[in-house]
């Protein structure tokens, strides 16, 4: 009877133990995912923050450009021609 018991207390570890290691497993390829989207969301964040820092320090010489560019063609400023218009001039 006793013999009986052990057998079948062994049997239970091993299918513990059995168990564990197929958690464990799981456990793993959840972390690694879990790291997986972590570097997908940073180059994300990287795609969509380094072009806007860009545009901030590069359009605004390129608009002024433009703009002293226009004024040189017709004479005058296009934010004081809409501004007359604004006005009703």
């Amino acid at each position: 009877m006793e013999e009986e018991k052990q057998e079948r207390l062994e049997k239970l570890l091993e299918e513990h133990l059995e168990q564990n290691k197929k958690i464990l497993e799981t456990v793993e390829r959840t972390r690694r995912f879990m790291n997986y989207l972590r570097i997908v969301n940073l180059i994300k964040l990287v795609v969509i923050v380094v072009p806007i820092i860009f545009a901030l320090i590069y359009v605004p010489p390129f608009l002024q450009h433009l703009i002293d560019a226009y004024e040189e063609i017709i004479g005058t400023s296009p934010f004081k021609i809409l501004q007359d218009i604004k006005n009703g001039e």
